[in-house]
């Protein structure tokens, strides 16, 4: 296993750190304030796997070799409707977009690691993509189209022999417990929901690499 020497944090509004009103409070934010280890924080609202792609060289390939790992956390945009039952990108173009990253990042050296997406939930998209649901045929929920392509980043990283790290299922947790964990005025996590993010990363890396905090 290779040694971790430091990490760059590559996907969209997630890692961009949309959702909390201070991104001090962000999962980046508190991963660099975390990690005994260089963080580099490469994200950008709005984009999909497809755009990622276009980005990867400049924003992972052309970067430091000490940053030794790449953590993708992308997906959110992808499944967004653009007509009746017609993604932005099916599930097989996101898992193929997703494989030629996991492969482009690896030719360049670096090992890659997958996260899942946080849960949504129908009220959520009803109240900010209204004309969402009208896109889909029912039974099927909003909040079930985004979690196929969740639950595939599982299988991607399965697939591609890389570290996966499930940041959906304590914040599905807490969620049932009656705890916000998604920013009212957007679909992404809020303050809760990054620290929540945060320090599943923070384990799943500890034990993994044998790192502590600082």
């Amino acid at each position: 296993m290779k040694k971790i020497t430091g990490l760059i944090l590559f996907g969209e509004s997630v890692v961009a750190g949309r959702g909390v009103k201070d991104r001090r409070l962000s999962f980046g934010r508190l991963l660099k304030e975390k990690l005994p280890i260089p963080v580099l924080i490469k994200g950008k609202s709005y984009i999909t796997t497809e755009d990622a792609l276009n980005r990867v060289d400049k924003e992972v390939i052309r970067k430091d070799k000490i940053y030794s790992h790449v953590l993708l956390l992308i997906g959110n945009n992808d499944p967004r409707l653009v007509g009746f039952n017609k993604p932005k990108f099916s599930i097989s173009e996101f898992k193929s977009n997703m494989e030629q990253l996991i492969r482009k990042i690896q030719n360049d050296g670096r090992d890659v690691i997958v996260c899942n997406l946080q849960p949504l939930d129908d009220e959520d998209i009803h109240r900010i993509h209204p004309a969402m649901p009208k896109f889909l045929e029912p039974p099927t929920t909003p909040y079930e189209w985004h979690t196929k392509y969740s639950d595939a980043c599982k299988e991607i990283a399965l697939a591609c022999e890389v570290q996966f790290i499930d940041i959906r299922a304590k914040l599905e947790e807490e969620k049932k417990k009656g705890k916000k964990v998604i920013a009212d005025y957007c679909l992404d996590p809020n303050a809760t929901g990054h620290l929540i993010i945060a320090e599943t990363i923070l384990k799943n890396l500890y034990k993994k690499y044998n790192i502590e905090a600082k």
